[in-house]
Parts: C-alpha cells; structure tokens; sequence
C-alpha cells in the first residue's frame, strides 16, 4: 500500500503549519528535512544529497508518495530546482524509469551525479537503498506557500514554544 509522506523543509516551512488547520490538525504525522536553498544556489551538492533524510530515501524507495512543502516569498528552489532534478537523479542511480529531463535543471541533476560518483559517502548513503528498491518511478513532489516576508528564527521559536505550551490557536 502506496503512502503519502508529508516533509516540512525548515525553517521557513514551520510558521505555515500553524496558519494551514490541515497541516497543525495532523502536525504529529508531519517530517521534517532541511535543504536549503542556499547550497542549491551555490551549487554545493554535496550538502544537498547528505541533507536528505535517510527515511525520505527508504520512503521513495519503497514507492511512497513524498510531498515537500516549503515556503518562499518568490520563487521556491527547493520546489523548482531540487524536486525535479533529484526526481531524474534518483530515476537512473536506482535503474528506474527515466522521467524526461526537465532541460532547465539539467545542470543540477550534472552536479548531483559528480557529486555521486566523486564522493563515496554519497554513493554509500544512496545505494544501500538500492537495495531494498520496491518503486517502479519516483513519487516525488513539492508544493510551495507563498509568503509576505521571511520569519526569524525568533519568531518561529516563539510559535513553536506557544504551541507546545497550548497557547496558540486559543
């Protein structure tokens, strides 16, 4: 049976669970994962593939359905940039059936794999999960909130230590 697994990308994702009743009634089912845009920006591909949670890889490996929710004001890289090219990576590292390769993010799903075959921590942490591989394709996708303004990390503490003390949403 195909599951849907929810990840929240830190540290913008978290303010957005407490404005979405879908998202804060089923907030204990919720994963967490932080890849930042940042090291997708500057190409530091190794961060990247090592930030990937390890059950996010089982998760996909296994044919589940896996959503990453983030959170931008403008345009999500995570979401436009991480989703498909990792999609494709992962698609040819596990033999899989190769989605057609979006042309705009070829040259990350290029990094990614030198990143792979360079560096044998990486190729560990993704082929152990080769292994086990139960999935026909990739079941990966993004959705993105759009936000005003970025939360600091202030703020977000607070929202998280007045939920965890029942004060939020009274």
């Amino acid at each position: 049976m195909t599951q849907k697994i929810v990840y929240i990308n830190l540290a913008q994702g978290l303010p957005i669970i407490f404005e979405d009743e879908k998202l804060l009634i089923n907030i204990e089912r919720l994963r967490y994962c932080y890849i930042r845009s940042t090291d997708i920006e500057q190409h530091n591909y190794k961060k990247v593939l090592v930030s990937v949670p390890d059950d996010m890889l089982f998760n996909l490996s296994q044919g589940n359905q896996v959503l990453i929710i983030d959170a931008s004001g403008n345009n999500s890289k995570v979401i436009n940039t991480f989703i498909p090219a990792f999609r494709n990576f992962l698609d040819k590292i596990w033999g899989l059936n190769v989605l057609e390769e979006n042309g705009r993010v070829r040259f990350h799903i290029e990094q990614m794999f030198s990143t792979y075959y360079k560096d044998k921590d990486v190729q560990r942490k993704y082929d152990i999960f080769k292994k086990f591989l139960l999935a026909r394709t990739i079941k990966l996708y993004g959705y993105v909130y759009k936000i005003k303004r970025e939360r600091t990390y202030e703020e977000i503490y607070k929202m998280l230590k007045e939920y965890k003390n029942g004060k939020l949403n009274d």
